[in-house]
């Protein structure tokens, strides 16, 4: 097998889990490349002619073959040090009086919310820290900038590093679905099918 496969992927996605697992990919297919394009906008595959696509929350309808890889927790959390400065939050309607981290939503300007179970949720109103890329926000936590909502990729090492701590424990978040998708163009290429079988082995086991 040979030619490209254009796959597109969030980029926190793409840094932590799907570049890393490439080299194994390159090695049994070394005559497939690669083109992968980090986005945090919903790229419409079909009109951009993207073989590939890895996103939270896609709703397949009849244009895509889908798969889902893994359900994803989101936890709220801080370091131990601001924890100490300033006091750990129990509830949600208190962490207003914390410092937090916000996310911008690229589609819509507004700040990602906290979403809890029970269809409740928190958005930051007066944030320390704000960001569009979840990366720098995850930095930004760990640095002891503020608390944050993060998903469970990103933060359960440094939990059980206790690099960080769980805050709200009472609380629990709605479960994200991680999902592999391709469109549906009648028969798909060896290729294709090569890195989107290879994707649902590797990421199908993540910790989450």
């Amino acid at each position: 097998m040979r030619g490209t496969v254009r796959l597109t992927v969030s980029s926190v996605l793409g840094r932590k889990l799907v570049i890393p697992a490439l080299a194994e990919f390159a090695t049994r297919y070394p005559d497939i490349v690669v083109d992968c394009v980090l986005t945090d906008s919903h790229s419409d595959v079909i009109d951009e002619r993207i073989d590939i696509g890895i996103r939270f929350g896609f709703l397949p309808d009849n244009r895509y073959v889908a798969r889902e890889l893994a359900k994803v927790n989101f936890y709220s959390v801080g370091t131990p040090e601001l924890i100490d400065k300033v006091g750990m939050p129990k509830k949600i309607i208190d962490l207003d009086k914390y410092p937090l981290t916000a996310l911008v939503d690229h589609k819509t300007g507004r700040y990602w919310p906290w979403t809890f179970t029970e269809s409740r949720s928190f958005t930051p109103s007066k944030p320390r820290f704000i960001t569009d890329d979840l990366e720098a926000e995850f930095q930004a936590i760990l640095a002891g900038v503020g608390f944050g909502h993060m998903p469970g990729f990103l933060v359960l090492p440094w939990l059980r590093s206790g690099k960080l701590i769980q805050i709200l424990h009472e609380e629990t978040s709605p479960v994200w679905r991680l999902y592999l998708y391709r469109p549906q163009r009648g028969p798909t290429p060896l290729r294709i099918r090569a890195l989107f079988d290879y994707l649902v082995e590797v990421l199908g086991h993540i910790e989450t």
